[in-house]
């Protein structure tokens, strides 16, 4: 396993600044609030630098307990999320939803890490925590979004019934 971590020399970072530059240059013309915008880089800057430490960490460990720990606290994120839109929201719903993503998910997650991928260990976070983590993001889009129609459809034939 390459454990090594790529470093991006000021130059190429000034070039990926160009678009937020243009981002702030908009948003302060528009709004004239120089305040939040600033907030917001900062705060992005601090989170995406923490993040690129984790999964430094995270993907030269070699600890299939760790990588299933994070798979857990990716679907249980992924359950919470997906009932967000929704306005009555029962503690039952989140089991639902985590039990739905649980099997869509983990079920097309082993398919394509023993079916396409074929990887040895099959717990290589390098390329588990990322797939699993665009297969879970879809699983929990479909449990959210039929949640929410399924939510106005209800509320809509109980305002054909009084």
């Amino acid at each position: 396993m390459n454990t090594s971590i790529y470093h991006i020399s000021l130059l190429n970072l000034f070039w990926v600044m160009l678009p937020v530059a243009i981002v702030i240059y908009i948003y302060i013309r528009w709004t004239e609030d120089r305040v939040t915008i600033f907030y917001a880089l900062f705060r992005m800057l601090i989170q995406l630098m923490l993040i690129g430490y984790v999964l430094t960490y995270i993907f030269s460990a070699d600890s299939p307990y760790l990588v299933v720990l994070i798979l857990v606290v990716m679907l249980s994120a992924a359950s919470i999320i997906s009932m967000r839109p929704l306005q009555k929201r029962h503690s039952s719903l989140y089991l639902h939803a985590f039990i739905s993503i649980f099997f869509g998910g983990v079920f097309t997650l082993v398919m394509v890490v023993f079916g396409v991928l074929d990887l040895n260990p099959w717990y290589e976070p390098r390329y588990l925590i990322p797939i699993a983590g665009m297969i879970f993001a879809n699983s929990m889009n479909a449990v959210s979004i039929s949640a929410e129609r399924f939510e106005s459809e209800m509320n809509r034939e109980s305002s054909f019934i009084k």
